[in-house]
């Protein structure tokens, strides 16, 4: 088996329940992990790429900053229709922490990894599953990834995996024994 990261850089983004375009539910978090390693060129490249689809959101000249210990958004958005001036559009300055904020996680083997659902992706057949990471962040595993975990453990009613996992880079969820 290849070798673990020892620390996980986490990125995660809201999964929200919305009702005519207002959030009347609010999910548990959709995540992006990527091994640990600060000052490699590899880490910054996928860094830049997990911070984009996490907080992005359709804000244009978009910029993550570091403001003390938290990381804000700055850009802006086309704010919404004025009823009274359908035709006028305003830009809407954004300045604002992230939530939730990146974080980084010790990537220790823990038990209570739960498979919740599969999910499917718009422009191709491929199917992923969600995972629930005992830490309240989802995250999505391949089907073979899923295939390797039903041979190494058992998965108990209501997809609890009745063993200790960790995260290897992007979608690989591993059985520890």
């Amino acid at each position: 088996m290849a070798k673990l990261p020892k620390q996980l850089y986490i990125t995660a983004k809201p999964q929200n329940t919305y009702n005519n375009g207002i959030v009347v539910a609010v999910g548990v978090p959709l995540g992006f992990l990527n091994a640990y390693e600060p000052g490699k060129s590899a880490f910054e490249k996928k860094r830049i790429t997990q911070e984009e689809w996490a907080y992005r959101d359709y804000i244009n000249d978009f910029k993550l900053e570091k403001h003390g210990n938290e990381v804000w958004v700055t850009g802006w958005k086309w704010a919404r229709w004025d009823p009274a001036n359908p035709n006028q559009r305003n830009k809407e300055q954004i300045a604002e922490p992230v939530n939730p904020q990146p974080q980084v996680w010790d990537n220790d083997a823990l038990p209570g990894f739960k498979i919740e659902k599969s999910v499917s992706r718009y422009s191709t057949s491929n199917k992923l599953w969600r995972v629930l990471d005992p830490r309240g962040v989802e995250f999505e595993i391949t089907t073979g990834v899923l295939e390797q975990i039903i041979e190494d453990a058992t998965i108990l009613k209501g997809g609890i995996i009745d063993a200790n996992c960790a995260w290897m880079a992007n979608k690989n969820l591993v059985v520890i024994s």
